[in-house]
Formats: C-alpha cells, sequence, structure tokens
C-alpha cells in the first residue's frame, strides 16, 4: 500500500524510470529510480526502503542508472552526469559528502490499543558492530512535528528514559556516523492508562 502510494504520487509517466539489481551484503536488491525518489526492495527480508543522496531534502533520486557486480562480488555505479564510476562497498559509511546519513521513520505505533500510554523507557537494539550515536525523535501527531532530539550512545546501552504520553507514536532515528549501524527493534517500556 505505501509503494502504491507513492507510485501515484510520481504519477502516470514513469517512462524514465530504470532499475537494476545487485547482491549486497548478502542480500539481493532490487533498485528503482523514479522520477523524483529511488526505492529499495530488499528480495530477501521482503521491506522495501528509501535511499537517497539528497541529506536537505526527503527525497531524491540516486543518480545511477546503470549498475554492475565486478570482481570479489563489488557492486560499480555509473554516475548520470559526472561519468564516475562509484563503488558500493559494504565496509564504507561515506560519500563524497561525507558520513551517510541512515534515517529510520515507523509506522505509527499504538501497541492495539487507542488508550493513553506513558512510555518509561526506550532501549534501541542494535548489534555489537554498530558504533557512534544515534539522534532518536518521536512524533505523536502523524508525522507533522517531532520532539526534541536524545542522542543514543551505540558503545554503550543505547536507551533512554521518561517519553510522556500518547495514543500512538511514530519514532525516527538519525544516524551519520562514519561507521556500521545495524538496528533490529526499539524495546519500549509503557503503562496504559485512561481512553
Amino acid at each position: 500500500e505505501f509503494i502504491d502510494k507513492i507510485l501515484v504520487t510520481e504519477g502516470s509517466n514513469l517512462t524514465n524510470a530504470t532499475g537494476w539489481i545487485c547482491h549486497h551484503k548478502g542480500h539481493t536488491l532490487y533498485v528503482i529510480n523514479l522520477n523524483a525518489r529511488t526505492l529499495v526492495y530488499d528480495c530477501d527480508e521482503k521491506i522495501w526502503n528509501e535511499w537517497s543522496i539528497n541529506s536537505t531534502s526527503t527525497h531524491a533520486v540516486l543518480p545511477f542508472k546503470y549498475a554492475t557486480e565486478g570482481a570479489n562480488n563489488v557492486i560499480l555505479l555509473l554516475h548520470n552526469t559526472d561519468g564516475k564510476i562509484y563503488k558500493l562497498d559494504k565496509d564504507t559509511f561515506t560519500d563524497d559528502a561525507g558520513a551517510i546519513l541512515v534515517e529510520l521513520i515507523t509506522n505509527r505505533i499504538n501497541f492495539k490499543s487507542n488508550r493513553w500510554k506513558r512510555m518509561f523507557r526506550l532501549e534501541l537494539l542494535s548489534d555489537k558492530e554498530s558504533s557512534g550515536t544515534v539522534t532518536l525523535r518521536w512524533s505523536d501527531d502523524d508525522y507533522q512535528s517531532w520532539s526534541t532530539s536524545r542522542t543514543l550512545d551505540l558503545t554503550k546501552r543505547p536507551y533512554t528514559k521518561g517519553g510522556g504520553v500518547f495514543r500512538r507514536r511514530a519514532f525516527r532515528l538519525e544516524h551519520s556516523t562514519n561507521a556500521a549501524f545495524r538496528v533490529q527493534g526499539l524495546e519500549i517500556d509503557y503503562s496504559e492508562g485512561f481512553s
């Protein structure tokens, strides 16, 4: 449904859309460049992601139209305008602009109830190879506004206390450190109150 909405927004003319398949970090990825954004489908996890090159805008099309796998399964990408060949490297977390921004935004979570909840603690479940910090914010008004940022240190147990009350809440995580970042989920301690 989410992808259908994006395709409707993109318009009926998708003649300029291009796509390619690659294998990256043990996953088969289908990358499709639309008119205004790039979507990536992980065939193994069966989930969609959005990749962008522009940290100042929510959406931006990747500037790569062609890809191939070279020696040692290295993915080589041909830039549309500068003619350079770029390498998608699983051990590199920067590009020409600096550290790559990873932004994760969850669906609105209501814990199967529309009653008010109070959040006491949130812990980010990430693996030991992750490092640096993550910025955490949340929205209680359907993505219209976001809370003040909280910084979680990935070299320690990344958690925060408190979080106020909400009926349903979406979370936003941002990581832009020159280091690996893999997250498995969020563990949230909360109590449910009145309706």
